[in-house]
């Protein structure tokens, strides 16, 4: 111990000797391991994780599937009731659905995350309450009280977390529930990335439904399942268990014969709003970990020619007596200095960073609850990463530094050039940092190029000017009288305010993840078609065609006279008119849906409706005043900015119904771009990563020839005393470093046809070969790697012959 107390005292008296290259040494790392444990940080708190309860691996989500296809994860509650009540693989089985509620408070109304639960619940989780109690098993049957369990941050937030909450109520959507206990403060539900704020019973849901069959009907399928094994019960035990059972208490899969259950571990919960991020972050982390191998490799070059310039005092230490092994202990014990004072920089800039996961958000535009604040787990992580990035770059220098000629050294002729006849380790490390250093310029670049052809794609509608914003009268606890007056009356005063052109509402916009779907089989509709069909559902009023600039090529508008009372009408978009009615005009004919006879009255172009990926799909409007839905879009496209409206239109909404909850404000086009958030946030960090990459590189080339035109001082002088010009002094210099840049693009390129492979799935419209790309991308490196010689190599032309040939 107190040998290695005096290497370090020795080791940092060395360091500080070197300011500037332990400055940019020290750097190097942070960035690298500053970078990992940021993207580490983001995976933890993704994937990791677990939930706050006891023996987390024990749960697991619950899906079926026909065997060969893809698992189902929604139930109708006769089918939950039937696994829960006869499996024998189970210690306890839940089932769950999350929403939003409205929580009247202060003469506001406040959107909530809710969960709607089975009565054994927080029994199952293991939860116990922090006051008060749980849910009761009565508490699931029809027409149980009104009952709620709250979390604790909406406990301090709006009971101010006195005891007599237990005594209070709240109101939810109109209804008033008795709070009977505070979940625990680390416990906020099964969603991970949604923090629930109130639990209510399943009978409630059916109840704010106003349809008792959720819970007595096995054809609607409206509950997430999970389970909590029996100790000793694997996995595979359990799914063949609960595919025996399937058929015994679900008509369907006893008719189809081929359901099988599906379960997955869920020790972190529900993944299912942070599943898309797990791709995109994967990714990053393999981008980031090539960051570090560049840092390393950086640090590395660093340390071979600062072992150079020790080789004198190396020497020594060894004529003295010291073995080789204690020189490399020294050695490594600097660059493990190093590499902490690198990994305390690095977890310092996670800090830092952390409140970046505030931005993050799903493809609707929800927004994620994520604590990415560095935990026990990302510390050790840290850690590990700084021990590990010694014997990358710190072992291999260490070594090469305490074999030396003693001899030479100790008559002081210890000076040699790193570049040499043959791959010396200089130049591989360079090699390295050029390759790693092209494959991530060309992954941003490809995402890059990926990214701007979505943007391009022709959408079919005119989003400028438009201003979006969503409504939900449930919230506010309406009726749907109540709701549909509402809806008339902001469409007429908004329709007469200054700067609007047109008004509207649609239950779902262009370019969404959600909205409603009918599903019908083959020749299940009328005209009949023999095969299978899935039509988006979209309610609208008047002029939404009009107010999004999507086209109406044939037929009218939905006017006020299309009543509850009135003949049902509809208006088909160009896909489903060709798909029915191929060569002919559909204006005017009926169309049945299975139980609906529906006039088409118009036809409108198509657009794209879940995602800007997707090929053309079939889609019918309805009249909002034939099809009710409490949950709608405002849109109001204006004269001017359409943003300058938000707060007048929202303020005119307010004096029609001043508790209204007004959320997701957002112009079409900021709508249309929240598709993209997934491929956006992979394009932008990988470029950030890329150029993080590159600087990383040059500074490396930098240093290298650098150290390599300061090694031929010597050289350089007897050159120039016998006639060489500067040119041709800059062209020697040059040519040793360009030699290498030019094998690590070519490696490059190689490794860029493994990173196609890799990507070619998520890329669109893009080849993962795309020649622009690598050539702009290579042109890019080889400029900057140019640069990075050429500034050592031009200050290498100016020195002066004399000085040089007594140079030492």
């Amino acid at each position: 111990m107190q040998t290695l107390l005096k290497d370090i005292r020795y080791g940092a008296r060395m360091l500080a000797r070197t300011p500037g290259f332990t400055l940019v040494a020290v750097m190097s790392l942070a960035l690298g391991i500053g970078a990992n444990t940021t993207v580490f940080s983001l995976l933890d708190a993704i994937r990791l994780r677990s939930l706050s309860i006891p023996n987390p691996e024990q749960i697991v989500d619950i899906a079926t599937r026909e065997a060969g296809g893809e698992p189902h994860a929604d139930f109708s509650y006769p089918l939950y009731a039937g696994l829960r009540d006869h499996n024998d693989v189970l210690s306890g089985m839940v089932a769950y659905i999350d929403t939003t509620l409205g929580l009247a408070a202060g003469g506001q109304t406040e959107r909530i995350s809710s969960e709607f639960v089975s009565a054994n619940y927080f029994s199952v989780l293991g939860i116990q309450p922090t006051i008060g109690s749980v849910f009761a098993p009565d508490d699931e049957r029809p027409g149980a009280p009104r009952v709620a369990v709250i979390s604790y941050a909406l406990w301090k937030r709006r009971l101010g977390g006195e005891p007599a909450a237990l005594q209070k109520t709240i109101a939810l959507n109109g209804r008033t529930f008795s709070v009977v206990g505070v979940a625990p403060r680390q416990f906020s539900g099964l969603l991970r990335g949604m923090k629930t704020d109130v639990w209510l019973t399943l009978p409630h849901r059916a109840d704010f439904e106003e349809d008792p069959k959720l819970l007595t009907s096995d054809q609607v399928s409206w509950l997430s399942l999970a389970g909590r094994l029996k100790p000793g019960v694997t996995i595979e035990q359990a799914q063949t268990r609960l595919t025996a059972l399937l058929p015994g208490v679900s008509e369907e899969a006893r008719q189809s014969g081929k359901w099988e259950a599906a379960l997955t571990r869920a020790s972190g919960g529900n993944e299912v709003y942070v599943a898309e991020l797990q791709r995109p972050l994967t990714l990053l982390f393999i981008a980031v970990v090539l960051i570090l191998a560049i840092a390393c490799a950086n640090v590395a070059s660093l340390l071979l020619a600062r072992a150079k310039t020790r080789g004198k005092e190396i020497g020594i230490r060894l004529a003295l007596g010291a073995t080789r092994r204690r020189i490399v202990r020294q050695l490594l014990t600097e660059s493990l200095l190093l590499a902490l004072a690198g990994g305390a920089l690095g977890f310092l800039m996670a800090l830092w960073t952390a409140g970046l996961a505030s931005g993050l958000r799903t493809r609707a535009g929800g927004a994620l609850d994520l604590d990415v604040a560095p935990n026990t787990r990302v510390l050790l992580f840290t850690l590990i990463a700084s021990v590990l990035t010694v014997l990358l770059f710190g072992v291999v220098p260490a070594l090469r530094a305490s074999r030396l000629e003693l001899v030479l050294v100790l008559k002081g002729e210890i000076s040699q050039p790193v570049f040499h006849r043959g791959p010396s380790l200089h130049s591989l490390l360079v090699v390295t940092q050029v390759t790693l250093s092209l494959v991530l310029l060309t992954g941003a670049g490809l995402f890059l190029r990926s990214l701007w052809k979505l943007q391009s794609i022709e959408k079919g509608f005119t989003g400028d000017r438009v201003l979006a914003m969503s409504l939900n009268m449930d919230l506010q606890g309406y009726d749907d009288s109540r709701g549909k007056n509402f809806y008339a009356t902001a469409l007429e005063n908004l329709s007469a305010f200054p700067g609007v052109q047109s008004v509207s509402l649609a239950s779902a916009l262009p370019v969404s993840a959600g909205g409603s779907r009918m599903e019908r089989p083959a020749n299940g509709t009328k005209p009949a078609i023999g095969e299978y069909v899935s039509i988006d559902i979209i309610s609208v009023s008047p002029r939404f065609f009009e107010t999004t600039g999507l086209p109406l090529v044939r037929g009218r508008d939905f006017r006020l006279f299309d009543t509850e009372k009135s003949a049902k009408v509809t208006i088909i978009n160009e896909r489903m008119a060709k798909k029915f009615w191929p060569g002919e005009d559909p204006v005017g004919r009926s169309f049945n849906d299975g139980t609906t006879t529906f006039e088409v009255v118009g036809v409108a172009g198509d657009t794209k409706y879940r995602n800007l990926r997707e090929a053309p799909r079939l889609a019918m409007y309805e009249p909002l005043t034939q099809s009710y839905r409490p949950s709608m879009n405002l849109l109001v496209r204006t004269a001017n900015d359409p943003a300058a409206f938000a707060p007048a239109i929202q303020a005119q909404l307010h004096s029609v119904e001043p508790t209204l909850t007004i959320f997701n404000i957002r112009t079409l086009f900021e709508h249309v771009g929240r598709s993209l958030y997934v491929e956006r946030m992979e394009s932008l960090l990988l470029a950030f990563f890329g150029s993080l990459a590159l600087m990383l590189t040059a500074i490396g080339i930098y240093g290298v020839v650098a150290y390599s035109a300061a090694q031929r001082t010597r050289e350089v002088g007897i050159r120039m005393a016998l006639g060489a010009q500067r040119r041709d002094v800059l062209k020697l210099i040059l040519m040793k470093g360009l030699t290498l840049i030019a094998w690590g693009i070519a490696f490059g390129l190689i490794g860029c046809y493994w990173l196609a492979r890799l990507v070619s799935s998520q890329l669109y419209s893009v080849s993962p070969n795309d020649p622009a790309t690598l050539a702009i991308v290579t042109a890019i490196l080889f400029a900057v790697a140019l640069f990075a010689s050429y500034i050592p190599a031009r200050r290498a032309t100016k020195v002066d012959p004399l000085v040089a040939l007594r140079y030492e």
